[in-house]
């Protein structure tokens, strides 16, 4: 014997689930509120992991003034030559005369800076090597090259250079 089913049992439900303006914005607001409080404790938990200090303090005057006077004492633009010059007259330029040495010489560095020129040759004067400067002007400008001796063979001359190389941190190489 079988049951049988009424009309009304086979009939679902309809219900419906609406939010007023009122709920739907207290939603909203505790949705966002909650975002902000995860990324916060986020954020902090993450700089104690990385062990960052939140309470930084600014440098002192004194500190500024230290870093901007290491930064002008290393300056790119000192490191740059001087810019030409340019005059309305046009000087005569000296022509190098070609050396005539008959052996071979061991250039250490050259100079636009006299002072610097004979300041390393006596450098060297003292460790006892034979070190003189001479002048050499290309175009407008005029170079002092400290060089060494005048060897009688290629094979002594670069004895010095490796010396040179081992010794100091200068960078030599053999001319003629």
């Amino acid at each position: 014997m079988g049951k049988k089913r009424s009309a009304a049992g086979s009939q679902k439900s309809n219900t419906s689930f609406s939010l007023n303006k009122i709920q739907l914005f207290l939603l909203a607001a505790g949705a966002l509120l909650t975002c902000g409080l995860c990324f916060s404790l986020g954020l902090l938990l993450g700089y104690q992991l990385s062990g960052v200090s939140l309470s930084k303090q600014l440098p002192s005057k004194e500190d500024i003034a230290s870093l901007v006077e290491k930064s002008r004492e290393s300056s790119f633009y000192e490191t740059l030559p001087d810019p030409p010059r340019k005059s309305i007259r046009k000087k005569p330029v000296a022509i190098a005369k070609p050396e005539t040495t008959k052996g071979y010489m061991v250039q250490v560095a050259a100079f636009k800076n006299k002072k610097s020129a004979y300041s390393l040759r006596d450098e060297l004067k003292e460790k006892g090597y034979p070190a003189h400067v001479s002048k050499n002007s290309q175009g407008n400008n005029l170079w002092y090259r400290v060089r060494l001796g005048e060897y009688a063979s290629r094979q002594k001359a670069q004895q010095i250079t490796a010396q040179l190389k081992k010794n100091t941190k200068l960078e030599p190489f053999i001319s003629r």
